[in-house]
């Protein structure tokens, strides 16, 4: 009797402990798996293999060993409780061959932080959360980029499953020839050191495509494109293999607006070279014809002919240079300009028709005037497209800006110094002679142009 006590005594316990729910355990195995993200700042990533892991998980920093297998580094086990946690920092270190001496330890890789540099280049920049499951084995995957010590500023740390990637890099630098550069104030180019001129440092910015889908732009907007040139970092995973497309767009003028116009693409794979690219590895570009050895020429872009226009318009010479007075900035209700002071030389002038506020953009170029002044003897010639013929035309030269009229400035085409008011139908040349000059000298060439 006393045996079947003891017995129904221990079936009791058996059935209550099969009943209670298992207890919650205070800590779980956790590990990370690590992948490399190669992109952006080296060619390939070359660094030693890492000894152990740098990890900060909820404000505690603790330092794990780490194996690698099959082509992926994975973490030691480390213990965490159930629940929500957050990593901070994950770093791969290697030991310089001193396992027990800090000095010599090599920081091998590294994930980033969120909102700095390299951020764009993973797919979770830290901090993240995590969680970690009561009864379950938490393999945590996170990204690397292969570090470099002068890239300190652009990092965060943490630890887990790794995905190797390596940061590589191109630079650009571009020039840009502009014939009609003036049409270019009011752009980021005339902040340039050197102004609006005919050969200009690029202002442009980079596409960075992987595997056609857009991975990052940079421009050098922010320094007007002078100095130094544009570096483009970007990642290239070391398990994949990466299609690459590096657009360049630079800044133009369409119409009345400045753009970035689509001009060009590189593509390389993985670790290829940019083609065309120097031996200074920065690849040297140039629209248009004005650096002959650049690495890359890229063809002008054929600007559109206004079409001539029909009936009559008022036209007058515009020096293209910095010597050319507007009326309308003089004071005068008239466009037009003054061209001076000129010392003895020769001179081409541009002849400009139907401005209106003096934009020289705007208007038709019908033709030149052409300015030759030696030994105290002038010779002003116009000169018109075959579009074109000259009805009228009015010169003023003095060494004064302006001739007067009662003591009083004047732009009016009558009150100029010499004036032949009735050419010859077809008319497409015509040349003004003048002497006993002997100082610097203005000129105003103002002439009524017919479009055919």
């Amino acid at each position: 009797m006393k045996r079947l006590f003891y017995l129904s005594l221990i079936l009791g316990l058996i059935l209550v402990s099969c009943n209670k729910p298992p207890e919650i355990p205070s800590i779980q195995d956790v590990i990370f798996q690590a992948s490399t993200n190669t992109s952006g700042l080296k060619s390939s990533c070359d660094n030693p293999i890492a000894n152990f892991a740098l990890i900060e998980i909820d404000g505690i920093t603790q330092q794990v060993g780490v194996f690698y297998l099959d082509n992926k580094i994975y973490t030691n086990t480390l213990k965490l409780a159930p629940g929500n946690h957050t990593l901070n920092m994950f770093v791969l270190v290697n030991d310089g061959g001193t396992p027990n001496n800090p000095d010599g330890d090599i920081i091998v890789q590294a994930a980033p932080l969120s909102g700095n540099t390299f951020a764009n280049f993973v797919s979770k920049p830290l901090p993240f959360n995590f969680k970690v499951d009561a009864f379950y084995k938490t393999e945590i995957p996170i990204e690397l980029l292969c570090y470099e010590a002068a890239d300190y500023d652009d990092f965060g740390f943490a630890w887990f499953s790794i995905e190797e990637i390596a940061v590589r890099e191109f630079c650009f630098f571009g020039d840009i020839c502009i014939d009609d550069y003036m049409s270019y104030t009011g752009s980021l180019y005339e902040n340039q050191r050197n102004g609006l001129q005919h050969d200009m440092p690029a202002i442009f910015k980079i596409d960075v495509i992987r595997n056609d889908n857009l991975l990052i732009t940079y421009d050098n907007a922010e320094w007007y494109g002078e100095g130094r040139p544009l570096c483009v970092d970007y990642p290239d995973y070391s398990n994949y293999t990466d299609n690459y497309k590096f657009v360049l767009s630079i800044l133009l003028k369409e119409g009345e607006e400045f753009n970035y116009v689509e001009l060009y693409t590189w593509q390389t794979t993985d670790a290829e070279q940019l083609p065309n690219i120097g031996s200074d590895n920065i690849l040297d570009f140039v629209l248009g014809d004005c650096v002959p050895d650049a690495d890359l020429i890229i063809p002008p872009i054929d600007e559109p002919t206004p079409t001539p226009f029909t009936g009559e318009e008022t036209a007058f010479a515009y020096s293209g240079e910095e010597d050319a007075s507007c009326f309308i900035e003089d004071g005068f209700g008239n466009w037009g300009w003054t061209n001076g002071k000129y010392n003895e030389g020769d001179y081409t002038l541009e002849l400009l028709a139907g401005i209106g506020d003096c934009d020289q953009t705007k208007g038709y170029d019908v033709g030149e005037v052409l300015l030759s002044y030696h030994n105290g003897s002038i010779s002003v010639s116009y000169n018109v497209t075959s579009t074109y013929e000259l009805q009228a035309v009015q010169l003023y030269v003095g060494y004064e800006k302006y001739p007067e009229k009662n003591g009083n400035p004047t732009v009016a085409p009558g009150q100029y110094t010499i004036i032949d008011d009735e050419l010859n139908s077809g008319t497409t040349s015509y040349t003004f002679n003048l002497d006993g000059f002997s100082e610097k000298i203005y000129i105003i060439a103002h002439a009524d142009v017919l479009g055919n």
